[in-house]
């Protein structure tokens, strides 16, 4: 279905987690589009989902410019020397669309799991802390996990047996560790990364020249296209809309599922390492976050199933002055801010992902960093998994 803006709707494939054929139905969504929303989370990894995203919201509301200085990603002295990607990442300091060179409209602040991270969180709030060790416990050490090992025995029951031994052994996960606390952090990249997308002004109505189904007029991209680099990612958002995904030749705007009371949908998507790992069997399909036309309303978040956690409504930055639109504009509208919570899970840093270069996770990854952070992202061309 074709929306007035120009984007085509698109219903993103559920998976009930308890059900006993959700391990299929994740690999079957995963092998058609790329992404899944799974529902029926268990309860202690939801309100750690919804703390995290409480936590964050917070958190970039309370950061002052000198909290975004001594914490800024490269800036550390520590993560410097350790090549982390740990800290706060500001306003188009990104370029996910290496190609384009457009820089992203949103903030960031990665939280890894290596030394320099646990170094860094000494210095930060309480209530971040916090809420971070009950995502740990609860999210990736308890429903990741058990996400995963669903994924890898709905592979060997299709006969994919030496990828899902190796998407284990990797993830610290093969047969004999189901209970190793080092599982995904040891030695890899796992990212959890808090976003926000400040509010934007964005023409709400057509014109001569620009009509409604001209697509760039009535969208403003916020994150660029990309795919993940990792394995898998587990993200969930305030409700904000935005996420586009591209399939079949066009840009599609993904409409998550009403949950019942009480549960939270979680959005799953495939990530470069597990595509090259399969085959292309599984797709890391190309994604990006938009503010559209359809979703201005004066700059608050819509209400939503994330909000239904006491989200506070309070905190929404002021819009810069150079970016607000001039009196005489009326075909603008305030597009609302919005917030999410992302868990990149990667593989050990010394998996090797193709045995003819012997290229390791780890590199590959840190290519991809690179390029998306560079000054100037045209001229930075990651070394492409054959």
């Amino acid at each position: 279905m074709k929306h007035p803006e120009g984007a085509y709707a698109w219903t993103i494939p559920v998976v009930q987690l308890q059900e006993a054929e959700a391990g299929e139905r994740l690999l079957q969504a995963l092998e058609e589009v790329g992404f899944a929303c799974l529902l029926g989370v268990e309860g202690a990894a939801r309100q750690a989902w919804r703390g995290m995203l409480a936590a964050a919201r917070t958190f970039f509301g309370q950061m002052t410019p000198q909290d975004k200085q001594r914490w800024r990603r490269g800036g550390m002295e520590a993560a410097a020397a350790a090549d982390s990607n740990a800290g706060y990442v500001g306003l188009a300091s990104e370029a996910l669309d290496e190609a384009s060179g457009e820089r992203d409209s949103k903030e960031a602040f990665n939280l890894t799991y290596d030394a320099v991270s646990r170094e860094l969180e000494s210095s930060l709030p309480a209530y971040l802390v916090l809420a971070k060790r009950e995502f740990d416990a609860h999210v990736l050490q308890g429903m990741a996990r058990r996400v995963l090992r669903q994924l890898a025995e709905a592979m060997r029951a299709r006969g994919w047996h030496r990828v899902a031994a190796q998407l284990l052994a990797a993830h610290g996960l093969a047969d004999g560790d189901g209970d190793n606390e080092a599982f995904i952090v040891r030695d890899s990249l796992t990212t959890l990364r808090l976003l926000h997308y400040p509010p934007m002004w964005l023409r709400v109505s057509g014109s001569a020249d620009r009509p409604t189904d001209d697509v760039d007029a009535a969208v403003r991209v916020r994150a660029g296209a990309h795919t993940d680099y990792g394995t898998c990612t587990l993200l969930v958002h305030d409700g904000t809309p935005g996420l586009q995904v591209h399939h079949d030749g066009r840009w599609w705007t993904v409409r998550e599922p009403c949950p019942g009371a009480g549960d939270l949908p979680v959005l799953l998507n495939v990530g470069d390492l597990l595509q090259h790992w399969t085959g292309g069997r599984l797709r890391s399909t190309v994604h990006r976050v938009v503010a559209e036309a359809s979703c201005a309303n004066g700059g608050r978040s819509m209400e939503g199933w994330a909000g239904a956690s006491g989200l506070s409504d309070a905190m929404h930055p002021e819009v810069p002055s150079a970016d607000a639109p001039p009196r005489d504009a009326p075909q603008t509208g305030l597009v609302a801010e919005r917030f999410s919570v992302a868990l990149f899970i990667h593989p050990a840093d010394d998996t090797v992902i193709d045995g003819r270069e012997a290229v390791l996770a780890a590199q590959w990854v840190r290519q991809r960093f690179a390029a998306s952070y560079a000054a100037d992202a045209s001229t930075a061309s990651p070394t492409a998994i054959e």
